[in-house]
C-alpha cells in the first residue's frame, strides 16, 4: 500500500545535499535486455492493488485490481477483475465490494482446488471492510458465514494467508485501522482442518476464528504492511510487519513461530526500520537458501526509505552495498529476465514526489542494479506485479497509480525480445516415503529442475487429499508467485491425519513463476497405527517393560538390550508430556537376552526394578534396584545379590503368590550350563529361595503368574528350553494351597524354545487364556492359543497366527472395542515379523498395517504413551527389508484409534467390604464396570489392590503396579498371616486397554489375633461377710480392636478349699470396663478368693 504525506510534510524542497545520495545509483543498460513496452490500458485506480492468480483454474494468470477511479474530486472505489483470454486481460462482472486503501490476498480457505479471496479497504459508504468470498462455480460469493471477520471493518490495511500453525489450511492475518480510529492487528485461524476434533480433522466447515493469544501478542498497527515467510529456516511461517501503531508512531517488528502456532517477537532483529505505506517482500534474491527481505516506506522524518536485508541464520541485516533511488511504494520480485534469479520492480515516489517506476536487475546474484532501458511511467499510490499474462515465457509487469497529478492508469507492460523465452521447470522426480506420526506428516522430494535457473531458485507447489487430484488436506491452488512451500523440499504437516488414503504431488516454480506439471502422484495410507517420532536408542538381542516409575501418571519405559557396538544397554527412559527421553541420573548394569520387571517390592508406593541377562563379556547378573524417586535414582540391593542366583538366558516375573501383600520374585535361565527355575519369597524386603517348591528348570523361554484358576491366587507358566537335546516344556503349576506351587497335569500342553507366553482373557468370559510362541522341533515355529475352560484346564484352540521364534508376545485391546487383541514379534519362515491380531468375537484377523517392520530376537510392549486413550506399540530387536542385511532397531508406533474412538477409564470399584479370620483378611468389592462405547465386559476387568496402616499408604499391599493388566482377576483377595492391627484399603478398576479406574475411597478393617489381658481388678468391698454383696470391677487391655461389648465375660470368685465357684452378674461392661456384683449366702466358707 503507497501513502502520500499529509501537506506540509513533503521535504520537496530538501534538494541538497539529501537529493545528490538519493540518486546514487548503478545504472546498467543492455543492447539484448528485456524490453517491457505497454500492451493494454485496463481501468485506471490509485491507492490500488493489483493481483495475478489463476482464478478461473485454466492455467494462466488473471488479475484483480482494487483502487479509486475516476477524477480526482470524483472518484469511486473498484474491484475489478480481468480474466484471461489468450493473453487478453478481458473485464468480468463480479459481485465484489469496491475498495481503497485495503488489501487483497487469495487463498484456497475452503480446500476445494481453487482460490477465494480476502478483501479489505474503504467502501463506497466511507466504511472500513474485511470481506470474505468463495470461488464458487457461480463466481466470487460473499461467505456470510464468518462472523468472527466480519466483526472487523478495516481501512488503510494489509492482508496475509499463511498456514502459520502447520496444519494444512491458511489462515488469515490482517491489520488496520478499526472503525473508531484504533490500531487493529488481528490473527485468524482457519478451523477447517483442526487437529483437536474427535474422527477427522478435516471434517470441519471452513470457519476463521480469531486467534486471541496470538492477535494480543502482535502490534497493532495501520497503513502499513504484514509479509509472511520463513525467517530460520525453520520450516514454519515467520513475520514481518510495518506501520502505525495505537500512539500514532511508526513500528516494524519481526515474529518467529516458535514452538509451532506461536508467533513471539524476535528480539534478535532490530535493524528492521519503523515505517509505514510502502512495502514488505521476502524472497530469496542472493540465492543462499533463505529468505531476504525488500523494505519501502516513509520513515520517521517523512523521508522516503528503500532498503535491502540480507538473511543470515535467520538474523536480517542491512545490505549496504545495496544502492538505489529512494522511493516509497511497492515492490514485486520477479525473474523478468529468464536468468535465473529474482529481479525486483519498484514503483512509488521519492521524497521530492517525482513518480518512478524501474526495474533492478539482479546480476550476479545478489547484486541489484537499475535498467536503465526501460522506460516505465511512474507511478504513486498504487500497485505493481509480475505475471506471465500471455503465456509466452516472459514476466510481463501491471503497474497502477497516480501518473500525474489529475491521472490515474494501469498499464499492462508486455516483455518483448532480449532473452530466451522461459520454459517451465521439470517437478521432482522421486516423491520421499511419507513419514506418518500421532501428530502429523512429514513429507519430503528431490530437486526439480530448470533450463534457466539452478535448482536452488526453484520454489514448490504441494497438494495432498484424500482422493486423486484432490486438495482438501493441503491445497496446490497457488496465485502467480513463488511455490506454497517456498523453496523447501520438506514439509512437516502438524495434523494428525484420520485413517484413509491420501494422495500427493509436488510441482516445480521457477522465479518466472513459470509452473511445472506435476510430479507422479503417490499415495499413502494412515492405518490404525503410524510411526512415532519417539527416539530411542536401537538395541537387539532386547527386553522392555512399562511402569510409571516416577509416580507422575504417564507410562515410562525400561529397556535393555545389545547395542550397535555389541555393549549390553540398561536404558530409563521418562515420559514427559508423552515423548520418552533418556533419564541420565538412573545407572544400571548393562544387559542383553535377559529381562525386566517393575514391582514394588518394598512397599513404599514406588516401582522398583528386577533385571536379569549377561554383559558383553557374559557375566551373568540379576540385579534388584530400590527406586529412591525423591533423589531421582535407583540403588543397588547389594544384601540381595548373594541371594539371588545369577542367571543368563533367563526371565523374572513379580507376584505376590503367597497373598502375605509383599511382591514374590520368579526366575529362570541358566546357572553355569544348568537351567533352573525357582521362587525367591519376599519377608520385608528381603528375599530368600523357597527350596520347598521345585520346578522344572528351564531357559531361553519365558514365565508368567497369572491365577489361571481363579482361586484368588497366582499360578504360574514356564515355558522354554528343559534339555541340550532341544527338549522343550511348557508346565502350569497351580497354587493350591496358596503359598505352594504343584504341577498341574490335567492340561497336555506342548512347549517350544527362543519362546514366549502371555495369559489373558481373550473371550472376555472371567478366566485366564495362554498364548505361546516359539519353536518346536517337530512342527517348527508356531503359535498355540490355549483356552480356559473355567476351571484351570486349557484346550488348544486352533488359530492362524504366524509362529515366530526368538519371540515376544502381548495381549491388549488396540482398537477399543472391549476385548483382548495380539501383538507378536520373532523370527518367522520368512525372516523377522511384527504382527498385529485384531480379536473379532474370539476369533484372530491379521491385520495388514504398512508402517509395520518385521523384528526378532527382541521385545514389544503395549502402553499409551501418549496419554490420549489408545494403546502405542513399542517394538525392539533386529529387522530387515530384505532378510539379508539387519539392523537394530528400537521403534514406537503411535495408535489413531483415541481419534474416533477413545478409550474413558473403568469406574472404581463400589462397595468395598472386608470380613476377617484369625490372621487373614477377605476383602471384597461388586464388579466393576467400565466405560466407553464398546466397554470391557465385567467379567473380563481386572484390580490391584492397596493396603497399609494409613489411608492412601502402600505399606502392607502396594497398588503400585506396571503398565499391565491387573494382578486380580475376580473382585476377592485374601490377605494371609496379618499382624494384628487396624488397615486402611482401596481397589482400582483396569480395563483390556490397560487404563486404570480411579482408587476407590478407603475402607479399614482390623485383624485382631492378640488376646485381651486384664490390667486391673477391683473387688469392694475387700472383707466380706455373710450376707453381704460383692462388686468386682475389671479394666481389660485389648488391641488393636478393643473389647467386643457385645460378648459378656464370665467372672467368678474361687475359694481356694471351695470347688464351686461363685459366678458373678453382669450389671455393665462398657469399653474396657466390666462391672458386676454377687451375693455372698450363708454356707460359702471362709477364705480366701481369687477373681
Amino acid at each position: 500500500m503507497i501513502v502520500i504525506p499529509p501537506a506540509g510534510k513533503r521535504p520537496g524542497s530538501i534538494l541538497s545535499p539529501v537529493l545528490a545520495s538519493l540518486l546514487t545509483f548503478l545504472i546498467v543498460v543492455h543492447v539484448d535486455a528485456q524490453t517491457l513496452t505497454s500492451s493494454q490500458s485496463l481501468t485506471g485506480v490509485w491507492n490500488a492493488t493489483t493481483t495475478w492468480a489463476d482464478i478461473d483454474g485454466d492455467g494462466d494468470a488473471d488479475l484483480l485490481v482494487t483502487g479509486l477511479t475516476g477524477s480526482a474530486d470524483d472518484c469511486t472505489p473498484v474491484a475489478q477483475l480481468y480474466l484471461n483470454n489468450g493473453g487478453i486481460l478481458t473485464e468480468q462482472s463480479s459481485s465484489l465490494i469496491g475498495v481503497q486503501g485495503g488489501a487483497v490476498a487469495f487463498g484456497d480457505y475452503d480446500g476445494d482446488g481453487d482460490l477465494d479471496l480476502a478483501l479489505s479497504g474503504l467502501t463506497a459508504s466511507n466504511k472500513g471492510s474485511l470481506v470474505l468470498y468463495r470461488n464458487t462455480a457461480a463466481g466470487f460469493v460473499e461467505d456470510l458465514s464468518q462472523s468472527d471477520l466480519q466483526a472487523e471493518t478495516l481501512r488503510y490495511s494489509a492482508l496475509a494467508w499463511g498456514d502459520y500453525d502447520g496444519d494444512g489450511d491458511p489462515d488469515l492475518l490482517a491489520s488496520g485501522m478499526t472503525a473508531a480510529g484504533n490500531a487493529r492487528t488481528v490473527l485468524f485461524r482457519n478451523a477447517r482442518i483442526d487437529a483437536g476434533r474427535v474422527g477427522s480433522p478435516l471434517a470441519g466447515s471452513p470457519r476463521l476464528e480469531v486467534d486471541a493469544p496470538n492477535s494480543e501478542r502482535l502490534l497493532n498497527l495501520y497503513q502499513g504492511n504484514l509479509a509472511l515467510g520463513d525467517l530460520d529456516g525453520d520450516g514454519d511461517l515467520d513475520l514481518a510487519l510495518t506501520g502505525y501503531g495505537t500512539d500514532g508512531s511508526r513500528r516494524a517488528a519481526l515474529y518467529v513461530n516458535e514452538p509451532l502456532g506461536n508467533l513471539t517477537l524476535d528480539t534478535r532483529n532490530s535493524q528492521l526500520p519503523a515505517i509505514s505505506g510502502g512495502d514488505l517482500k521476502w524472497a530469496d534474491y542472493d540465492s543462499d537458501g533463505d529468505l531476504d527481505l525488500a523494505v519501502s516506506g516513509w520513515n520517521g522524518d517523512w523521508e522516503a526509505t528503500f532498503q535491502i536485508f540480507t538473511n543470515a541464520a535467520g538474523i536480517l541485516r542491512e545490505d549496504l552495498t545495496f544502492s538505489s533511488r529512494r522511493i516509497v511504494g511497492s515492490l514485486a520480485w520477479g525473474d523478468y529476465d529468464n536468468d535465473g534469479d529474482l529481479d525486483l520492480a519498484a514503483s512509488g515516489q521519492t521524497n521530492i514526489s517525482e513518480r518512478l517506476t524501474f526495474i533492478l536487475e539482479n546480476d550476479p546474484p545478489g547484486t541489484l542494479t537499475e535498467d536503465q532501458g526501460q522506460t516505465l511511467t511512474g507511478s504513486r499510490g498504487g500497485d505493481l506485479a509480475w505475471g506471465d499474462a500471455n503465456g509466452d515465457g516472459h514476466l510481463d509487469l501491471v503497474v497502477a497509480g497516480e501518473v500525474d497529478g489529475e491521472s490515474r492508469a494501469t498499464t499492462l507492460y508486455a516483455s518483448q525480445g532480449g532473452s530466451v523465452a522461459n520454459t517451465s521447470p521439470q517437478p521432482p522426480d522421486r516423491l520421499g516415503k511419507p513419514f506418518v506420526t500421532s501428530q502429523g506428516v512429514s513429507l519430503d522430494w528431490n530437486d526439480g529442475s530448470d533450463s534457466q535457473s539452478t535448482s536452488t531458485a526453484l520454489t514448490y507447489n504441494l497438494r495432498i487429499g484424500t482422493s486423486p487430484s484432490g486438495n482438501d488436506v493441503f491445497s496446490g491452488a497457488a496465485t502467480v508467485g513463488v511455490g506454497n512451500v517456498g523453496s523447501a523440499k520438506t514439509l512437516a504437516l502438524a495434523i494428525p491425519l484420520a485413517r484413509d488414503t491420501y494422495y500427493w504431488a509436488v510441482q516445480a516454480v521457477d522465479p518466472s513463476f513459470a509452473v511445472s506439471v506435476e510430479s507422479q502422484e503417490e499415495l499413502f495410507r494412515v492405518q490404525d497405527l503410524v510411526s512415532s517420532s519417539q527416539n530411542l536408542r536401537p538395541l537387539r538381542d532386547a527386553a522392555l517393560e512399562w511402569g510409571d516409575y516416577d509416580n507422575d501418571g504417564d507410562a515410562d519405559l525400561i529397556l535393555l538390550g545389545r547395542d550397535v557396538d555389541s555393549r549390553g544397554r540398561t536404558i530409563l527412559y521418562r515420559n514427559d508430556a508423552g515423548v520418552l527421553t533418556e533419564h541420565i541420573q538412573a545407572v544400571f548394569q548393562g544387559l542383553l537376552s535377559g529381562d525386566a520387571a517393575w514391582g514394588d517390592y518394598d512397599n513404599d508406593g514406588d516401582l522398583d526394578l528386577a533385571l536379569v541377562g549377561t554383559d558383553a563379556a557374559g557375566n551373568r547378573f540379576s540385579h534388584l534396584y530400590r527406586n529412591r524417586l525423591e533423589l531421582g535414582d535407583f540403588a543397588l540391593n547389594l544384601a540381595n545379590v548373594e541371594v539371588l542366583d545369577q542367571l543368563s538366558s533367563g526371565d523374572i516375573d513379580w507376584g505376590d503368590f503367597d497373598n502375605d501383600g509383599d511382591l514374590d520374585l520368579a526366575a529362570m535361565g541358566q546357572i553355569s550350563g544348568q537351567r533352573v527355575a525357582k521362587i525367591y519369597r519376599n519377608d520385608n524386603g528381603s528375599f530368600a529361595e523357597e527350596t520347598s517348591i521345585s520346578l522344572t528348570g528351564a531357559d531361553n523361554g519365558d514365565l508368567g503368574w497369572g491365577d489361571y484358576d481363579s482361586d484368588g491366587d497366582l499360578d504360574l507358566a514356564i515355558i522354554g528350553q528343559s534339555s541340550d537335546t532341544f527338549e522343550a516344556s511348557l508346565t502350569i503349576y497351580q497354587n493350591n494351597p496358596t503359598g505352594t506351587l504343584t504341577e498341574d497335569a490335567r492340561s497336555t500342553l506342548r512347549g517350544s524354545f527362543a519362546s514366549s507366553l502371555a495369559w489373558g482373557d481373550y473371550d472376555s468370559d472371567g478366566d485366564l487364556d495362554l498364548v505361546t510362541s516359539g519353536f518346536d522341533i517337530t512342527v517348527g515355529r508356531i503359535t498355540r492359543l490355549h483356552e480356559n475352560d473355567g476351571t484351570g484346564l486349557l484346550t488348544e484352540k486352533s488359530q492362524s497366527i504366524l509362529g515366530g521364534a526368538a519371540s515376544d508376545l502381548e495381549w491388549g485391546d488396540f482398537d477399543n472395542d472391549g476385548d483382548l487383541d495380539l501383538a507378536i514379534l520373532g523370527n518367522g519362515d520368512t525372516g523377522p515379523l511384527l504382527e498385529i491380531y485384531r480379536n473379532e468375537s474370539g476369533s484372530f484377523v491379521q491385520q495388514s498395517i504398512d508402517v509395520l517392520r518385521g523384528v526378532d530376537f527382541g521385545a514389544l510392549g503395549w502402553a499409551d504413551i501418549d496419554s490420549d486413550g489408545d494403546l502405542d506399540l513399542l517394538s525392539a530387536g533386529r529387522s530387515s527389508e530384505d532378510g539379508i542385511d539387519f539392523e537394530l532397531v528400537s521403534r514406537a508406533n503411535d495408535n489413531l484409534e483415541s481419534r474416533f474412538n477413545p478409550n474413558r477409564a473403568p469406574i472404581a470399584p463400589r462397595e468395598l467390604s472386608a470380613t476377617t479370620s484369625g490372621a487373614d483378611a477377605a476383602l471384597t468389592w461388586l464388579t466393576g464396570e467400565d466405560t466407553g462405547t464398546t466397554p470391557t465386559p465385567a467379567a473380563a476387568l481386572t484390580y490391584e489392590v492397596r493396603v497399609g496402616f494409613t489411608t492412601k499408604s502402600n505399606d502392607v499391599r502396594s497398588g503400585v503396579s506396571p503398565i499391565d493388566f491387573g494382578a486380580l482377576q475376580s473382585n476377592t483377595l485374601v490377605l494371609r498371616n496379618l499382624e494384628s492391627g487396624r488397615y486402611f484399603w482401596s481397589a482400582r478398576t483396569i480395563d483390556s486397554a490397560l487404563l486404570s479406574s480411579d482408587w476407590a475411597e478407603d475402607e479399614s478393617f482390623i485383624v485382631d489375633t492378640v488376646s485381651p489381658v486384664i490390667d486391673s481388678v477391683t473387688v469392694r468391698p475387700r472383707v466380706l461377710t455373710m450376707g453381704r454383696r460383692a462388686s468386682v470391677v475389671i479394666d481389660f487391655n485389648d488391641q488393636p480392636a478393643g473389647m467386643d461389648n457385645n460378648v459378656s465375660p464370665t467372672v467368678t470368685l474361687q475359694l481356694a478349699s471351695e470347688p464351686r465357684p461363685l459366678t458373678l452378674t453382669q450389671l455393665s461392661f462398657s469399653g474396657d470396663l466390666w462391672i458386676g456384683e454377687v451375693d455372698i449366702k450363708d454356707d460359702v466358707p471362709s477364705g480366701s478368693f481369687v477373681v
